[in-house]
Order: C-alpha cells, then sequence, then structure tokens
C-alpha cells in the first residue's frame, strides 16, 4: 500500500475504474503527463494543451516547405489523448493552408519500427512528400531514421514533440527541423511534491499545468 501513486493515463477511459478502484481504497493517487480528467485522481500535473502543439507544428512545418506540398501523419497511439490532440491541432492548423496536402497517417502505437517502416512506405507511395508530422517521443526518431536512409535529409521535413537524446542530435544534424518541447522535469518533480504534501496534510491544486515550447538548432 504505497502513500502516493502517481499514473500517467495513456488510455484514460480504462484507467479512471483502477484509479478510482485506488481512491476508493484510501490510496492517494494523482495523474501525470497524461491525466483522467473523469477520474477522482486528487490532481494532475502536466501539459493539456496538446491541441495548441499541433497547430504550432502545422505552421511551423508550413513555413519550411514553403506553404505547398504533401505531409504526412504519423499519429501514434489512437488511445491517447494527447496524440489525437496534437493530431487534431495539427490537421486544423495545416487546413489553412490550400496548397498542402495531407497524403498519408499511420498509427504507429508509440513503437519505433513501425514509425521507420510507415515512412519508409510514404516515400515508396509518395516520392515528392515534402514533409512529416510526428505526434509523440518516439516517432520523429523513426521517422528521422528513415528519412536519413533514404538520403533525404534536408528535403524532407520533419517536426514532432519531446527533446529525447536521439531527437536533439537529429537536430544538430539538419534531420529533424523542430519540436515542441515539454517541461518533463517539471512533471515529475512537481508529482513527488504534491504526493509527499498530501501524505502530510496539506491542500494541493487540482491541477498544475506547465507549458511548452518550439525547440530548434538554432536554440541548442
Amino acid at each position: 500500500r504505497p502513500d502516493g501513486l502517481a499514473i500517467a493515463c495513456l488510455a484514460p477511459a480504462s484507467d479512471i475504474p483502477i484509479i478510482n478502484e485506488a481512491i476508493n481504497a484510501g490510496l492517494s493517487v494523482i495523474t501525470f503527463d497524461t491525466d483522467a480528467p473523469n477520474s477522482l485522481r486528487k490532481c494532475y500535473i502536466g501539459h493539456p494543451d496538446d491541441y495548441q502543439d499541433g497547430q504550432d507544428l502545422a505552421k511551423f512545418l508550413a513555413k519550411q516547405i514553403d506553404y505547398n506540398g504533401k505531409v504526412g501523419i504519423l499519429s501514434g497511439t489512437l488511445a491517447a489523448p494527447n496524440h489525437l490532440g496534437r493530431v487534431r491541432g495539427f490537421r486544423d492548423g495545416i487546413s489553412q493552408f490550400k496548397d498542402i496536402k495531407i497524403v498519408f497517417e499511420r498509427p504507429d502505437n508509440d513503437e519505433m519500427e513501425k514509425a521507420v517502416a510507415y515512412t519508409e512506405n510514404a516515400l515508396e507511395a509518395y516520392p515528392d512528400i515534402k514533409g512529416f508530422f510526428c505526434c509523440n517521443a518516439s516517432n520523429p526518431i523513426g521517422c528521422a531514421r528513415a528519412i536519413k536512409t533514404a538520403g533525404k535529409a534536408g528535403q524532407v521535413h520533419i517536426v514532432g514533440m519531446d527533446d529525447m537524446p536521439e531527437t536533439i542530435q537529429f537536430i544538430k544534424d539538419d534531420v529533424i527541423d523542430g519540436i515542441k518541447m515539454q517541461r518533463q522535469w517539471e512533471i515529475g518533480y512537481w508529482a513527488i511534491m504534491y504526493m509527499a504534501a498530501i501524505n502530510q496534510g496539506h491542500t494541493i491544486p487540482k491541477e498544475h499545468t506547465i507549458g511548452s515550447r518550439l525547440l530548434t538548432k538554432e536554440d541548442i
């Protein structure tokens, strides 16, 4: 029986009964990174503006491809609300540019190998594709590996999420154009602090949101 339990909800619909069961059993449960707002959780720490991230990356990618051409989407895990929000934001954002067309979309389910394979499939089906939107931490890396192997770094542009070490290196190497970076350290830090605070009888906020920022080679 832990004093505190923090859960990252990849599939909130199936996580809610588990969270509520733990709360009803007397455990202090918070959510972090991704939320289950309809559960009995004590607090959520994370970045809920996934839709805005998608929109921001749509505008950034559009600029990289001179506001015209074909683009593809690696849509992550279909049950993950943060992935769905980012994809929805990207679709709405890119729709503002009449000369840009989404021709390819596949759910990679956070599996690097699938991201590589789907990017290879897209390059084969659409040799003139100009860009990819990647909605999670792993698929920008898989996409970049495929683009680099195909010798199209700098010709096919990539935007995505999260500052994984390999992602940062791909940005330095001009394979990935830019990412939206969340403050993951802050999410982890406050998850621990709030669980300790609950255990000590303190009042904590129902929601602690963090921001995100665009990270490019110039920023690095």
